[in-house]
């Protein structure tokens, strides 16, 4: 199997600034984003609906079942690579990766893989709303980040 690059550099990523709560006190997205302080919490990438494009011999039950967990370990090991907390101009940004890793092992693998170079931008802003509508976040409250993976090309270029 191919080692799959970063995912900065691998595929299309959208970005939903979420609610984790629907009780978020004062905070609003235009204080998430003008206040330093203003805490949220960093939940990972969702793969579940991501495809690999151009890629038929991977593993995907090894994708699923190791990697999307290690790309998502990367992020917050690597911190100084892959600073969250600069990217959305943050002192500081927690991380808690359970739920994300626990939802990508439900991917499924007969949809991973995909010849159809279109596939970069197969997701409709009502799948974006799909998923979020179905994420449960147990006891975390607050501003949440997620990442999602819209799509992941090996092509040679």
């Amino acid at each position: 199997m191919k080692k799959l690059n970063t995912p900065a550099r691998i595929g299309c990523l959208l970005t939903i600034l979420l609610t984790v709560s629907a009780s978020l006190c004062a905070q609003t997205l235009t204080d998430f984003f003008d206040k330093k302080d203003t805490t949220a919490l960093y939940l990972g990438i969702d793969f579940t609906r991501s495809k690999l494009i151009n890629d038929p011999k991977v593993d995907v039950n090894l994708l699923r079942d190791r990697d999307y967990t290690r790309i998502n370990e990367l992020i917050v090991t690597e911190a100084k690579k892959y600073d969250v907390s600069a990217l959305f101009h943050k002192k500081n940004i927690a991380h808690d990766l359970g739920f994300v890793n626990a939802k990508n092992m439900q991917a499924n693998v007969e949809e991973i893989t995909s010849l159809d170079s279109n596939d970069i931008h197969h997701l409709k802003e009502e799948d974006i709303e799909s998923l979020v509508k179905n994420y449960d976040f147990g006891e975390n409250k607050g501003l949440g980040i997620l990442f999602v993976m819209e799509a992941m090309n090996n092509q040679n270029n």
